[in-house]
């Protein structure tokens, strides 16, 4: 399918702690998902609306669950969940009407909670997967030692003592396609943990293909691995790339992991899409 100016694409900018998303409701499931020029034209800072990546609005099969999501990285590819999409998408989801604060949304056939309150916006994002901690592989001319956790999707985390020394490009994009993390790769996560208990972080996310100003499953790999570590209670504040904070708590079993932080509307707009490739703003 193809929008025009009789047939525009109506979207919504939001950003979730510095990670910005196109948001559409697609409860009619017309968009070209299959498109991936057209997602990544969407996604480009410089020809396009700009943004992380692309997140749709579906309606749910689930039992009880309304809501569906869909997120789709900047590089045109699905990904499996993303936290803080998770957090602008409920968000949108009040703004459209939902007058309930605390309802479910679907993802990767299975559902998550969200909850609103104020500015913040809270989601339980289950418990990690595949962990594996004290991991080693070769990167050039250094060893590097992480620990990896599924909290949505794969991260690879690495504690060093300052964050603002390391190329993260250089370290994350050699991780990120190793080998070892073939064919879907890794989000590489570098993290220091500061004198007041505060973690600062920083990521570079699979799909994007560099740093993001923030990464919400990177948070919650981060935080939980933090706790482990450095023995660490289960309540701690991360403070990612935009300056933003987020506050990452589990339960005593890790079952119920809750991510909270900022979400709002950037601004919205429509879009008239001539050819697959290329789109002017109306």
């Amino acid at each position: 399918m193809s929008y025009t100016s009789t047939n525009p694409l109506v979207f919504s900018k939001y950003t979730g702690a510095g990670n910005d998303f196109i948001l559409l409701d697609d409860r009619d499931e017309l968009f070209p998902i299959d498109d991936l020029s057209f997602i990544r034209s969407l996604c480009d800072r410089h020809k396009g609306v700009g943004a992380d990546g692309v997140i749709l609005l579906q309606c749910s099969e689930l039992v009880g669950v309304s809501y569906r999501m869909r997120i789709f990285n900047a590089d045109g590819s699905e990904a499996e969940m993303c936290g803080n999409g998770m957090r602008c998408l409920a968000r949108f989801i009040s703004d459209l009407g939902e007058p309930r604060d605390l309802f479910s949304i679907e993802v990767m056939e299975s559902s998550l909670t969200v909850s609103l309150s104020g500015d913040s916006v809270r989601v339980d994002m289950g418990a990690p997967r595949n962990v594996l901690w004290d991991q080693c592989l070769r990167l050039a001319d250094r060893d590097c030692e992480f620990h990896l956790l599924n909290t949505g999707v794969p991260h690879a985390v690495i504690f060093v003592d300052d964050v603002e020394t390391v190329p993260l490009h250089l370290w994350g994009s050699a991780l990120r396609y190793h080998e070892h993390f073939s064919p879907h790769g890794v989000n590489v996560d570098v993290a220091q943990v500061l004198e007041n208990g505060e973690l600062v972080m920083r990521t570079y996310e699979r799909g994007v293909e560099g740093e993001t100003l923030a990464c919400g499953t990177g948070a919650v790999a981060v935080a939980l691995a933090a706790s482990r570590l450095y023995s660490m209670a289960c309540s701690i504040q991360v403070r990612v790339r935009s300056g933003d904070l987020l506050q990452v708590d589990w339960d005593d079993c890790i079952e119920h992991v809750w991510m909270t932080g900022p979400a709002y509307c950037v601004f919205r707009g429509e879009l008239a899409v001539p050819a697959k490739t290329t789109f002017s703003l109306l």
